[in-house]
């Protein structure tokens, strides 16, 4: 009983404590919580594209897909790098959009080469 009362109050600390964090959350971890998002659907749209393509041999609908993943990627790093008004919203990094894909895109080539026999 006691054991469950200590895990029930440090539950509750550590609750509040994060709590307390999310409020006073500085503008590049926001900046960097969207980028690693946008790069993480990135990932995944890519890879979904070509495992499709194994499957249906439909090189069309790759280059459209990897395109429509490589702009939502872009789409997500310019939101969270400025405001509707072109305002920058404080992001420690910018216009790094290009690097991170390029590193998308050559883990998706490192994951589809272990496939390969």
């Amino acid at each position: 009983m006691i054991k469950k009362v200590v895990l029930a109050l440090g539950l509750g600390v550590f609750l509040a404590a994060g709590t307390v964090a999310q409020a006073g959350v500085a503008a590049d971890a926001t900046c960097k919580d969207a980028k690693l998002k946008g790069m993480g659907s990135d990932s995944l749209n890519l890879l979904k594209a070509f495992g499709a393509n194994i499957k249906t041999g439909n090189t069309a609908k790759l280059t459209s897909d990897i395109s429509k993943a490589q702009s939502k990627m872009t789409k997500a790093f310019t939101k969270a790098e400025f405001a509707g008004s072109g305002a920058p919203k404080g992001c420690d990094t910018t216009d790094d959009v290009d690097e991170i894909e390029a590193k998308v895109e050559a883990f998706t080539e490192d994951v589809l080469d272990e496939l390969e026999p």
